[in-house]
């Protein structure tokens, strides 16, 4: 069934970063060279970001908001599939906001669209749930998040960019102009 092929992608997904962060940490350690061009670089840095261990405080704050993200979408699933009539408990919402999330990790449309319904789709299928509510579940259900996700995203990243106003420095004449002679 296609959930134990989920299942085992997402062990054999977990394995390889696992092992992705012990060889960065192996490779990190053994070179300090500077590298040369943009995506040694980056690669570098991604390496060396792989490499830092995580004090015990940054896995807590990290094991919270994973915690908290996780819950908000279970929450989400659970109101938005009350708002159409489907009943969903708070395991079936979380292995559904997994499933989804697990799926659109790989690389698809813009936004998802297609993707994201097909995984809903089939994943409410499990439990019993038609296909016509299943894909109403999933229209509304990507609304809900992608159009407020877009908006508080696109408000950061306006935040972020670099609009600088240039002052030009006084001239020397201004100043002579503005200082008080004296006699």
């Amino acid at each position: 069934m296609w959930v134990d092929r989920l299942a085992i992608g997402a062990v054999v997904l977990v394995g390889a970063f696992g092992v992705a962060v012990l060889v960065a940490r192996v490779f990190a350690r053994r070179t300090h060279r500077a590298p040369r061009g943009l995506f040694r670089r980056i690669a570098r840095d991604t390496i060396d970001g792989l490499a830092e261990p995580i004090s015990l405080a940054d896995a807590a704050v990290i094991l919270g908001l994973s915690v908290a993200a996780w819950t908000a979408w279970s929450v989400s699933a659970i109101l938005v599939a009350g708002s159409i009539g489907i009943e969903l408990t708070l395991f079936e919402a979380l292995f559904m906001a997994a499933t989804v999330n697990l799926g659109v990790a790989i690389p698809s449309s813009p936004g998802f669209v297609g993707t994201y319904q097909w995984l809903i789709v089939s994943t409410l299928g499990l439990y019993g749930i038609g296909q016509e509510q299943a894909l109403a579940f999933a229209v509304l259900y990507q609304v809900a998040w992608y159009i407020p996700t877009t908006l508080v995203g696109g408000v950061l990243l306006a935040r972020r960019m670099p609009f600088r106003v240039r002052v030009a420095a006084p001239t020397v004449r201004a100043v002579e102009q503005r200082a008080p002679t004296r006699a």
